[in-house]
C-alpha cells in the first residue's frame, strides 16, 4: 500500500497548548467545533463529560464569524466572542451547556445563554484536563451531532457534498484557533459541466483572522468580481488547506467541518473532515439502511411524508493517479461472510454510489445481512464518507483511519419509556488486530456515578453494543429525580492505557427531537494509522 509520511507515524491527541494560552489561567487543553448558530428556532447543546478521577475546570466560548456595530463593547471594540459558561465538573461526571433553546425564546439580539443570535460562531472548550464533548445541533428539521476535536491539521477533505439548490444546502465551515491570520484554499471536485467529460475543479480562497470562524454557503458562492460562481448539480468533494497568510508557503493547523441538509426531506447531518487528505485504510461502523425505520423509530416532528431509505458511499481522490478502492461490507449477522466489491475513482475526482442501487445491480446483500460495517483499502490515499438516509433523518460520517486504546464520547442518552423504538443508541467497536481485544465500556452519569460492561472482541471483528438494551444504563436512577424517564451519560470505550488499538463509533436516534447522528469518539493518548491487514475475519 502507498502511505505518505503524514499517515505513517503515531500521533498524540490532546497536545498541550502553546505558552501564550497557558498563561491565561490553568486551561491546558482545548477542543473545537466550527459549527454553531443560535436563533429562536434552533436547539443547540454541548454535552460534556469528565472521565477523569478528579475535578476539571471547563469553559465554553463562542467565537463569532463577524461582528456588527450595534454589538460593539462599551469601549467601542467589536464583539469577538461570548463566554457561555465556566465551572468545575466533578470527577466521572456528565454535564453540559445549552447554547440555543427554541423553547425559551428571548427578546433582543442575545439569548438566555448570552449568545448573539443570527451570527455564526465556532465553539471552543478549554479545560484543565482532557474532557469529551459533542455538538448536538437541531435545525432545518434535522439533527447534527459530532464529537469535538482537539486535533489541528493543515488539510481537511470531505467526500460527500451535494448541489441541488432547490432541495439541498451544504455549508463548509472553518475555525482558526491560532494567533495569526490564515489563508484558506478550498478546492471543489465537482461533476463535469454540461457538455464536458472532465471533472469540474473550482478553487476558492479566504483569509481568516485569528481565532475566527469562516466558511462558505456552497449554494451561494461568488467570484472575486462579485459574479455568481456555480457548482454543477450533483455530488462533489472538497479539499481545504490552510497556510499562514503572511507566509503562504508555511502550512498551519486549523479545523474544518461540513453540514449537509436535504431540505426537501428534513434530513441532514454534520461531520468533521478527514485530516491530512485521506488514507489508504478506513472503517465505518454502521452502513446499512432500514426501509422500515419509520415503523420502529417513529415519524418525528418534521416532514409528514415518508421517504425512501438508502445509503450513499462517497469517495474523493485528490491524488494525481487513479484510485482502486476495495470495499468489504461486513454484515452484523455473522451467518453471512464479508462481501467484497471494488470501485475505480479517477485522479482528481469524486464518486458517489447508492447502496440500494449496488444491491440491485452489482452486490448481493440479502435483507438479513443489510445491517453492517464497511472497510476499505486503496492503492492511494482517498477520503471515504458514508451517509445513511432512513426514517425521519440521515446520519453521515467520514471513515476513520486512526486507532487508539481509548475513545471518549461526551453525549449519551436514552429514555426508559422509548428505548429501542423512539430512542436507539449503538456503539460499534472494531478490533483490527490479530489478537483479542478486552474492551471496557464505562458510562459516566450526571451524579458522578459510573457503570461498566466488559466485552472481548475477537481478532478482526466488529462488536455492536446496543446501549439502549443495557440494564446498567436504562435502570439508572438519580436521587434528585428518581422517577425520571431520561438517562444522560458520557461514554468511554477503552482497552486500558497501552492496550489493544481499536476504533469506536456511536450511532444515536431520537424521534422526539427530529433524528439521529453518527460520530466517532475523541481518541486519547497515542493514535496509530489503521492497517486492515486483509480485513475482518469471518
Amino acid at each position: 500500500m502507498i502511505r505518505s509520511d503524514r499517515h505513517s507515524q503515531a500521533v498524540a491527541s490532546f497536545e498541550p497548548l502553546e505558552s501564550r494560552q497557558l498563561l491565561a489561567g490553568n486551561f491546558v487543553f482545548e477542543s473545537y467545533h466550527p459549527e454553531g448558530f443560535a436563533s429562536d428556532t434552533i436547539n443547540e447543546f454541548v454535552p460534556v463529560t469528565n472521565p477523569n478521577n478528579e475535578v476539571v475546570r471547563v469553559k465554553l466560548t463562542a467565537r463569532y464569524e463577524f461582528s456588527l456595530p450595534e454589538d460593539n463593547l462599551p469601549d467601542g471594540s467589536p464583539l469577538l466572542e461570548t463566554v457561555i459558561g465556566e465551572f468545575d465538573v466533578p470527577a466521572n461526571t456528565r454535564t453540559g451547556f445549552t447554547t440555543s433553546d427554541a423553547s425559551n425564546p428571548t427578546p433582543g439580539r442575545f439569548n438566555a445563554a448570552g449568545v448573539r443570535e443570527g451570527i455564526p460562531y465556532a465553539l471552543v472548550i478549554e479545560s484543565t484536563l482532557p474532557v469529551s464533548a459533542t455538538l448536538a445541533h437541531y435545525d432545518f428539521g434535522t439533527a447534527v451531532g459530532e464529537a469535538f476535536t482537539s486535533r489541528l491539521a493543515s488539510e481537511w477533505t470531505f467526500a460527500d457534498a451535494f448541489k441541488d439548490t432547490a432541495t439541498t444546502s451544504d455549508f463548509l465551515l472553518f475555525f482558526n484557533p491560532s494567533a495569526v491570520t490564515i489563508l484558506v484554499t478550498t478546492t471543489i471536485f465537482a461533476q463535469p459541466a454540461a457538455g464536458e467529460t472532465a471533472p469540474t475543479v473550482i478553487t476558492l480562497t479566504q483569509e481568516l483572522l485569528a481565532r475566527r470562524r469562516g466558511g462558505y454557503d456552497l449554494n451561494n458562492l461568488r467570484n472575486p468580481n462579485g459574479s455568481v460562481l456555480t457548482i454543477p448539480d450533483g455530488s462533489f468533494g472538497l479539499r481545504t488547506q490552510a497556510a499562514n497568510a503572511s507566509n503562504p508557503t508555511s502550512s498551519i493547523g486549523f479545523v474544518a467541518a461540513q453540514s449537509h441538509y436535504l431540505r426537501s426531506q428534513d434530513r441532514g447531518y454534520g461531520t468533521l473532515g478527514s485530516e491530512g487528505g485521506g488514507a489508504t485504510d478506513g472503517f465505518v461502523g454502521s452502513v446499512g439502511f432500514d426501509s422500515n425505520f419509520y415503523n420502529t423509530n417513529g415519524q418525528g416532528p418534521g416532514n409528514p411524508t415518508q421517504f425512501q431509505a438508502d445509503t450513499f458511499i462517497s469517495v474523493l481522490n485528490t491524488e494525481s493517479v487513479g484510485a482502486i478502492v476495495t470495499f468489504q461490507y461486513v454484515p452484523e449477522n455473522r451467518d453471512f461472510n464479508p462481501i467484497v466489491f471494488t470501485r475505480a475513482v479517477a485522479a482528481g475526482s469524486q464518486a458517489r454510489f447508492s447502496l440500494r442501487d449496488l444491491r440491485a445491480t452489482v452486490v448481493d446483500i440479502p435483507d438479513a445481512a443489510l445491517e453492517g460495517a464497511l472497510l476499505y483499502t486503496s492503492n492511494v490515499e482517498v477520503t471515504v464518507a458514508v451517509a445513511v438516509y432512513q426514517g425521519m433523518d440521515a446520519t453521515g460520517v467520514a471513515a476513520e483511519s486512526r486507532t487508539s486504546d481509548t475513545w471518549d464520547f461526551g453525549e449519551g442518552f436514552t429514555a426508559k419509556d422509548r428505548r429501542g423504538t423512539g430512542v436507539q443508541e449503538d456503539l460499534y467497536i472494531y478490533n483490527p488486530t490479530a489478537g483479542n481485544a478486552n474492551v471496557t465500556v464505562t458510562f459516566f452519569f450526571l451524579d458522578g456515578t459510573t457503570a461498566s460492561i466488559a466485552r472481548t472482541i475477537g481478532a478482526g471483528l466488529v462488536e455492536n453494543v446496543v446501549v439502549h438494551d443495557l440494564p446498567e444504563v436504562f435502570n439508572k436512577t438519580i436521587a434528585s429525580d428518581p422517577n425520571a424517564q431520561i438517562v444522560y451519560y458520557g461514554i468511554r470505550v477503552s482497552t486500558g492505557t497501552g492496550g489493544t488499538k481499536i476504533l469506536a463509533e456511536m450511532e444515536h436516534w431520537d424521534a422526539a427531537v427530529g433524528g439521529g447522528f453518527t460520530s466517532f469518539g475523541q481518541p486519547r493518548g497515542v493514535t496509530t494509522p489503521l492497517d486492515i491487514n486483509g480485513g475482518i475475519q469471518g
